[in-house]
């Protein structure tokens, strides 16, 4: 026997982003359960993020303090295979320490009045009618059965989306993510072992400050970055790897690098994941279910970070349904799509376009794109800052003149520009709304400007 429990709002998964739909959702009066199947104190990532802090300015979380933030922006130095720096800029992001903010997050929610079930094992997701809306959640705590009953449930369990593929309106429209539109990450904080190693490994690359990151290291859409602090005798390494790659993933590039770098010690936090790097789902809700973060493919595609967008995509729910006496009414799920699509959509799905361009180049062709110029610093600033490119008369004739050494890189990438500019635009005009078939039409429209596959549609 289950014992029944009466909520407005049930969110599953207490990362960073659960945590704050919660806190946020009952910031509002709501009643609000949070479910994890971890304990509370390993739940969500355990990684440094990079995040930009205008993304928490809009979201309304507070900027992160020191030691949750363990560095403001740094400079970065981006390398060819042969090790000559090719970009330099100041990176506008903030490293964050995922298990300080998510903890601060849950403790915002507790606050809150927000009551925490951790350990909980999902059973089944009880509809109301063939086709009908979410009306219970049964979970499973050890030996005890608890029936959540709610108006909302949340799904903010990261890529797996437990309540989305139990879901009879979104998991026949919502499918997996495809391993070409994933990415295998790693990154690790570690000690330094060697000192006299690291000053050397530093001097090998002119003595830079930040981070040294290198792109396209076997090809396509994959990354290596390192950042040496000798002050805290630590070194931060980040990885990412497209997870079609044949012989390569995240976590055995990261070890790779501290093979031939015996300078590196012993970890001292970190983890690896699979991301979904594709644009966000087309539908992001149905009646009394919402999805956000990873959940919702909210990952911003240009470089895989999706903290920033979960904790806006989390405000943006709590908006939706502020004003509603039914958090989980229709208009309030299509309420919320719509401002996602409207306001962040449209930049996802334009980094998408070269997202997929960056997957199909191979080491040469990636060696050339940096040697060239095409890559800037304004351009690749940016999209650090997940926000589309100013292409002024300046950067245009400075993008110009390197395309004419790599004219067929250059006419590629001269053919992603439109696409990304007609992207942005069709999320722009995304007709809200609970008409199928209206919602039909503009996904179709999109996908074809966009030049991406169109998810499932009645």
């Amino acid at each position: 026997m289950s014992t029944p429990r009466r909520f407005d709002v049930v969110v599953v998964g207490a990362g960073s982003t659960g945590a704050a739909a919660a806190s946020m959702l009952a910031a509002r009066g709501r009643r609000v359960a949070l479910v994890e199947r971890r304990r509370l104190d390993v739940a969500g990532a355990r990684w440094i993020n990079d995040i930009p802090p205008w993304l928490f300015d809009e979201a309304g979380v507070a900027r992160p303090e020191p030691p949750e933030r363990r560095c403001a922006c740094v400079p970065i130095t981006m390398l060819d295979r042969a090790g000559t720096p090719r970009v330099e800029l100041e990176r506008p992001m903030w490293g964050i320490d995922m298990r300080a903010l998510g903890d601060r997050l849950r403790g915002d929610a507790e606050r809150q009045g927000v009551e925490l079930f951790a350990q909980a094992r999902l059973l089944e997701l009880e509809h109301h009618g063939s086709e009908g809306r979410p009306v219970a959640l049964e979970i499973e705590q050890g030996d005890r059965r608890t029936r959540l009953e709610a108006a909302l449930f949340v799904d903010a369990s990261g890529l797996a989306g437990e309540l989305r593929v139990r879901s009879r309106a979104l998991a026949r429209r919502c499918l997996p993510v495809e391993r070409g539109d994933l990415v295998s990450a790693a990154q690790q904080v570690c000690s330094i072992a060697d000192r006299a190693g690291a000053r050397a490994f530093l001097a090998r690359h002119g003595d830079r400050d930040g981070v040294l990151t290198w792109s396209g290291v076997g090809g396509g859409f994959s990354t290596l970055g390192v950042r040496v602090e000798l002050d805290a005798d630590e070194v931060e390494l980040l990885t990412g790897v497209e997870a079609t790659h044949a012989e390569l993933d995240g976590p055995s590039l990261l070890q790779a690098f501290k093979r031939k770098n015996p300078w590196v010690g012993a970890v001292v936090f970190g983890g690896a994941s699979m991301i979904p790097v594709r644009r966000p789902y087309d539908r992001l809700a149905a009646p009394g279910l919402a999805l956000v973060g990873d959940a919702a493919c909210q990952t911003f595609p240009g470089h895989g970070s999706g903290v920033g967008s979960g904790l806006l995509a989390a405000r943006m729910l709590e908006r939706a349904t502020a004003s509603r006496d039914d958090p989980g009414a229709a208009s309030s799920m299509a309420d919320y799509q719509a401002r996602f699509h409207r306001e962040r959509g449209g930049v996802h799905a334009a980094y998408d376009v070269i997202r997929r361009l960056a997957g199909s180049l191979g080491e040469d062709d990636v060696d050339r794109l940096l040697t060239s110029g095409l890559v800037t610093p304004a351009t690749t600033s940016a999209a650090l800052l997940q926000r589309m490119p100013t292409l002024g008369p300046r950067l245009v004739a400075e993008i110009a003149r390197a395309a004419v050494d790599v004219p067929a890189l250059a006419v590629r990438f001269a053919a992603a520009g439109p696409r990304m500019l007609a992207a942005e635009r069709a999320y722009a005009v995304h007709p809200g709304g609970v008409d199928d078939r209206a919602l039909g039409g503009w996904a179709r429209r999109a996908a074809w400007l966009a030049g991406h596959a169109v998810d499932p549609h009645p």
